[in-house]
């Protein structure tokens, strides 16, 4: 089975927003159509981002409605608190790092020193990749 992502916000962002080089577009559109993955948090961020004009807005709304929005459940509510108890991490950020170690996923966030200190979790930032598929 192929590996499974979870998508932060930035990276959302910046895909719509055709931020990254060919290669990381390339590579983020094989993973988007095996299935997007997102918390409910990054739900939240997406649609509240504040758009310069309403196609990007549109844009979003669309990219949202075609995901998967994973829940805030017991079990990620349980990883929040062992996470938050365990390092200095935002809430929003220590909510999306549970959803990915609950349902075992790779985070893809930008900003991955945000994430680094949390024991177990996998993360890539997408601006890594060079040519793999």
């Amino acid at each position: 089975m192929a590996e499974q992502y979870l998508i932060d916000t930035n990276v959302i962002i910046d895909y719509l927003s055709g931020k990254y080089e060919n290669t990381v577009l390339g590579w983020l559109d094989i993973q988007f159509e095996r299935g997007v993955n997102i918390s409910v948090i990054n739900r939240i961020e997406a649609l509240a981002f504040q758009f310069t004009d309403s196609e990007e807005h549109r844009l979003m709304h669309e990219f949202i409605a075609g995901s998967v929005v994973l829940p805030l459940n017991e079990h990620v509510a349980d990883q929040t608190i062992r996470i938050r108890l365990a390092n200095k991490v935002k809430l929003p950020d220590a909510i999306i790092a549970a959803t990915a170690l609950v349902f075992n996923m790779t985070l893809l966030p930008r900003n991955t020193s945000d994430f680094n200190k949390i024991l177990d979790l996998k993360v890539l930032n997408p601006a890594t990749i060079h040519s793999q598929s």
